[in-house]
């Protein structure tokens, strides 16, 4: 892919690049009111996880519940048309499933460590209730250049999304993520990872 062309004809080329899909208002307010409602009517337990300063439920297969059925079968539409964009066919959108689907409720102080989603292909996000400060960070792969006096296309090494009530983000699982320290108040996340089931 041509990035510039300089005027003697020289040329940069991208390759590689690192993506991130965002579905702004995936779901309105009011859906998410009543997603709230229906996460509190689960019977589980809140657990810690190890890469995360927080509180977080780990229900696993939270899509095999009847009352989220409809939500994740609207994040799978998402999730096929994301992975069309990488060059995976009709058959291989087909054998897209989820995995494990969680959702976390983090409360003033906890965050997330930086950290990958192994054993899948696209990992995201559903953000069903947050704060204005709440903020997600991508991270490219480290390496040992020297930092640029300024961030450009080629060379930024993060970028940061807020993180909106009723937005949904997917990302591929290998890429570098991390949550700011949580200022506000209560945040609810709906997560998932999402795999290839090969036949």
């Amino acid at each position: 892919m041509r990035y510039k062309t300089f005027k003697d004809g020289a040329q940069i080329h991208t390759w590689f690049p690192k993506s991130v899909y965002v579905m702004k208002e995936f779901k309105s307010a009011d859906t998410c009111a009543d997603i709230i409602t229906r996460l509190g009517d689960l019977d589980i337990n809140l657990k810690r996880e190890y890469f995360q300063v927080g509180t977080s439920h780990s229900v696993d297969i939270l899509h095999t519940h009847n009352s989220f059925k409809g939500l994740f079968d609207d994040i799978m539409k998402h999730c096929k048309a994301y992975a069309s964009t990488y060059g995976y066919d009709d058959k291989h959108l087909e054998q897209l499933e989820f995995g494990d689907t969680w959702f976390n409720i983090s409360k003033p102080g906890d965050f997330l460590y930086k950290h990958v989603h192994p054993n899948s292909l696209l990992s995201g996000a559903f953000y069903v209730k947050t704060n204005k400060d709440d903020h997600i960070t991508f991270y490219k792969e480290d390496d040992m250049s020297t930092p640029t006096t300024e961030d450009t296309e080629l060379s930024i090494g993060n970028y940061s999304y807020p993180c909106e009530t009723g937005e949904l983000i997917i990302f591929k699982s290998n890429l570098n993520h991390s949550t700011n320290i949580q200022q506000g108040e209560e945040k609810i996340v709906i997560s998932f990872n999402c795999y290839l089931k090969i036949q």
